[in-house]
């Protein structure tokens, strides 16, 4: 389950803002229309039970008016008839009375009518009313409308309105008989079917004791049917029953109903001037909703139409609003891609979807001229020219400023590092001049005590000869030998200075050393600059081709600053190697010439005795001639020592120039 809302989660976070805007656009108008629609039908529906309830009630009072108006006529005409001075006079016959109240039956078209004696008895017909209440209520001077009852003459359900006959006519005086009219029986059920609110609609009135005495269906009068005594056995009359015992207390009401599964509305009113009746109008909710039903109908259809709308309504500003931010992302993704050159989004709007286009044209735009200024730049340094400045840095606003200011620092130390390889050179030129020098004079010092250890070992043998050939001669060979002990020393000193020279030689080339060391130091961080350039330019992609070029020049340069100092110190070790080993046999030279400077001494000393010990002499001289030999090939060694170290001098030399060519090659602050 989780999978499946990850999913769905991921399904709409991948679409669009003008999918995301109609899909909202549409739930929300979805939803207004919705509430639109169901408000409607509510308040219809409300306001046609409130109207219903307000007609109902309204008719069934003008319902119970309308009968007490009829009866209320009626009531008049009876009155009127018992106060017919004939009626009370005793010299009138029965059938004559009776021809007076046939005369007002005929002429407002009632039934018929009699005429009862105060003993209760029908002088016409001698019919015995004395048991009826309506009699005995009119003997005591009231007009009566009787409950509708069972006719004694043709036991019919009839109205009976009777009123008292009044002595000589006059109304107030004794009462010597009742007069009573019946009207039409049906002229309630008359008035009962004329109400008509609905096609199922029906009115009724009940007496005071519930018993139906007048209705649409004049069958179920005549029946004379009690709703609240049958709810008594029926549980699904129990509703109507309720409101029916409102009805006979006399109340003015309205109620709902449900009997036999159809829902019905009930209205009621009491008829003024009679003995408790009331009047109800019932109908079927149904028929009354009808109308409803087609408002309902008209709401949906509306709330349709309205849905519609709206989504093409919310389509059309889906699309006004997404289509222009659609371009402009499309274009701006191009721009990721390195794209400068594609057309900006032409956007007709003056909202802010032409602001987010202008904003996408400007950034383009700004982009466009730092990378061509950018591309300008480094291809200018990478053609060696570190004077160059840009004219676009008014363009490096923001975050772009970083940029400028990188490329300005990567020119500066770029500069710095090839003046100070530029200075390393020279001074590398210098020393190995210097060091070409020295080697130079130690090769000519080295030969010229070649020749000096030749003609002094030629001496020794001709001293050797003469000391064997004459003793005589040894004062001269004494001074000789003090002449040739100064020789010596003086021979010494030469190798001191030698040594002190190869001495400053070693010095020199420690000092070159540590100078390749530094441009080592300079080729890595150089390289390490260029590694670096070369990820930020692979980090642009296509942007920072141009700067991957640069990056890898100055690279190559560092691998080949770095190659020029490693061959360098190479030969500089082997310079230094070999100075060493000149210092060691320059110290071995020195050592023999202060030998043969003691030597001298002793032969100095020995000289006085050589006439006792000339063998002695003699033996010595060969000792010393096999030294002298010893010292001609170190010195010999150290001339070709010298030698092999001025080429070595001047190769350095050629390797600085050469630097100093490649150098020379970059324009430099």
């Amino acid at each position: 389950m989780s999978d499946v809302k990850k999913q769905k989660k991921t399904k709409k976070s991948n679409q669009s803002i003008g999918e995301r805007l109609k899909r909202d656009i549409n739930r929300l108008i979805s939803i207004i229309v919705s509430a639109l629609v169901i408000v409607a039908i509510v308040l219809n529906f409300t306001s046609t039970l409130s109207t219903l309830e307000t007609t109902l009630e309204t008719t069934a009072q003008f319902t119970a008016d309308r009968v007490s108006q009829e009866l209320e006529v009626t009531k008049t005409i009876v009155s009127e008839l018992g106060m017919i001075s004939t009626l009370s006079f005793s010299n009138y016959t029965a059938e004559q009375k009776q021809e007076i109240i046939n005369q007002k039956v005929e002429t407002y078209g009632m039934i018929r009518g009699k005429l009862i004696d105060a003993d209760g008895i029908c002088k016409y017909d001698g019919t015995d009313y004395s048991d009826r209440d309506y009699f005995q209520r009119s003997m005591q001077g009231e007009v009566v409308v009787s409950d509708p009852i069972v006719a004694k003459t043709d036991g019919q359900i009839s109205v009976i309105i009777s009123a008292p006959v009044w002595e000589y006519g006059e109304p107030g005086g004794k009462v010597v008989g009742v007069v009573f009219l019946v009207p039409d029986p049906n002229f309630l059920n008359d008035i009962m079917a004329d109400i008509k609110v609905s096609d199922n609609s029906s009115s009724y009135m009940l007496s005071s004791s519930g018993v139906t005495i007048a209705h649409t269906n004049a069958s179920i009068a005549q029946a004379q049917e009690n709703t609240m005594e049958l709810a008594k056995t029926d549980s699904s009359l129990k509703k109507i029953a309720e409101l029916e015992s409102k009805m006979v207390q006399g109340e003015t009401g309205y109620g709902l109903y449900t009997y036999g599964g159809v829902t019905k509305m009930l209205a009621y009113a009491p008829v003024e001037g009679t003995d408790g009746w009331s009047v109800a109008i019932g109908a079927p909710i149904n028929d009354f909703l009808s109308t409803m039903w087609v408002c309902m109908i008209v709401s949906v259809v509306i709330g349709i139409v309205a849905q519609f709308l709206g989504i093409w309504t919310s389509k059309r500003i889906g699309n006004v609003i997404s289509t222009p931010i659609k371009q402009c992302a499309d274009r701006l993704v191009l721009l990721s891609q390195g794209d400068l050159q594609s057309p900006m989004p032409d956007i007709k709007t003056e909202d802010e979807t032409r602001i987010l286009a202008n904003a996408t044209e400007s950034l383009c735009n700004s982009l466009k001229v730092v990378i061509e200024d950018a591309h300008y730049l480094l291809g200018e340094m990478a053609e060696g020219n570190f004077a160059v400045r840009t004219t676009k840095e008014d363009q490096y606003v923001g975050d772009f400023r970083g940029l400028i200011l990188s490329m300005r620092t990567l020119n500066r130390r770029l500069d710095e590092t090839l003046k100070n390889i530029r200075e390393a050179a020279e001074q590398v030129n210098l020393g190995a001049n210097q060091l070409s020098e020295t080697a130079q004079g130690l090769a000519e010092g080295a030969t010229d005590q070649a020749g000096a250890v030749q003609e002094l070992q030629a001496t020794i043998t001709n001293v050797t000869s003469i000391v064997e050939n004459s003793a005589k001669a040894l004062n001269e060979s004494y001074k000789l030998a003090k002449d040739y002990q100064q020789q010596a020393v003086a021979s010494g000193d030469e190798m001191t200075d030698l040594k002190e020279a190869m001495q400053s030689i070693t010095d020199t080339s420690k000092k070159m050393n540590d100078f390749i060391e530094e441009i080592e130091d300079i080729a890595s961080q150089t390289n390490l600059l260029s590694l670096n350039a070369a990820i930020e330019a692979a980090r642009a992609g296509e942007a920072g081709r141009g700067f991957a070029v640069v990056a890898d020049q100055i690279r190559k340069l560092a691998d080949d600053s770095a190659q020029s100092a490693i061959h360098t110190r190479e030969l500089i070790e082997t310079t230094l190697q070999e100075i060493e080993h000149g210092n060691q046999i320059t110290d071995r030279t020195y050592a023999s010439l202060m030998k043969v400077v003691d030597g001298m001494e002793v032969l100095a000393g020995e000289s006085q005795k050589a006439m006792d010990n000339s063998a002695a002499q003699a033996e010595a001289m060969e000792q010393i001639e096999q030294g002298i030999d010893q010292i001609s090939a170190v010195v010999q060694n150290n001339s070709a020592t010298a030698e092999e170290t001025s080429a070595t001098s001047e190769e350095l030399s050629a390797q600085a120039t050469t630097m100093n060519e490649m150098i020379a090659r970059f324009q430099l602050l």
